[in-house]
């Protein structure tokens, strides 16, 4: 049996699992994952051929990976990631680029480089932060759906276009557009109304004690003359807590900040697990 592994949290790494169950033969074990999470990759047999998209596991994990098992893929794009491998000289198959997301490059590695589909495409930009029109409309409305693998809605994404959306993926779109302004219209009052200013590892950030959300919750608040990055965390147990940085100022790294605290991501966004019964924010008196 073969293994394939994915960011379970994000469209980018579920566009990967569905881009999995398109290309890899059948039974193959594709598991969902996040920096946190317990996986024994001792259970992974010898014989297997083992494929990481958009999450890297401990480095030391998978360079025995790599050395034990029939082959190894990983497909990323986070430069936190990459400076590390850098370090340890760990160069594995696959297709690694910041300036693309996972769903993307994984599509080229495993198709031996053919086109990638607008939908595909629309992922991949959304994840970088490099939007235009459809991004953010094809996400919010892809959230409505299940997005297991295997999930129909994925045919859509899957064979669209080359160059555009067609029928199926604009519907989508429009969708996605009049979810959009429900959420812009939600996230301005929240955040108007709990959005607090506070202090993490030497930043001053616009902080918000709650999960399953991303920068857009902040747009109506932020301001970078007055903050070095946005936060969120959450935690259901009391003693882990999802933490997310985001910014938009150049002379800041939160990807370098998570990095530190066990995690990583992007230069703009990135995240981590905070392990304290505290939560991570300080509050001035």
């Amino acid at each position: 049996m073969d293994y394939a592994f994915y960011h379970r949290t994000d469209q980018d790494g579920k566009c990967c699992a569905a881009i999995y169950n398109k290309f890899l033969k059948p039974g193959t074990k594709i598991i969902g994952w996040n920096y946190g999470d317990n996986y024994d990759p001792s259970v992974i047999p010898n014989d297997a051929n083992v494929y990481i998209s958009d999450i890297h596991f401990p480095f030391d994990e998978m360079i025995a990976l790599r050395d034990r098992c029939k082959s190894f893929v990983w497909c990323d794009h986070h430069i936190s990631a990459f400076k590390e491998a850098d370090q340890l000289s760990f160069n594995p198959a696959g297709y690694r680029d910041v300036g693309e997301a996972a769903c993307s490059l994984l599509w080229k590695y495993l198709s031996k480089d053919q086109p990638v589909p607008y939908g595909v495409k629309l992922i991949s930009l959304y994840d970088i932060w490099n939007h235009n029109e459809f991004t953010i409309p094809l996400n919010l409305a892809l959230d409505a759906y299940d997005l297991r693998y295997d999930s129909p809605i994925w045919d859509c994404v899957l064979n669209s276009p080359l160059n555009g959306p067609n029928d199926e993926l604009s519907n989508l779109i429009q969708n996605g557009k009049v979810i959009d302004r429900y959420k812009e219209r939600q996230d301005s009052e929240y955040a108007r109304l709990m959005c607090f200013p506070a202090n993490f590892n030497g930043l001053r950030v616009l902080a918000a004690n709650r999960g399953m959300t991303n920068s857009k919750l902040f747009d109506s608040q932020w301001n970078e003359d007055e903050y070095d990055a946005m936060m969120t965390f959450a935690t259901k147990d009391g003693m882990n807590w999802n933490c997310s940085l985001y910014t938009t100022r150049e002379d800041v790294d939160v990807s370098e900040i998570c990095q530190q605290h066990g995690g990583g991501g992007h230069r703009m966004a990135a995240g981590f697990i905070w392990n304290s019964s505290e939560p991570p924010v300080s509050i001035d008196d």
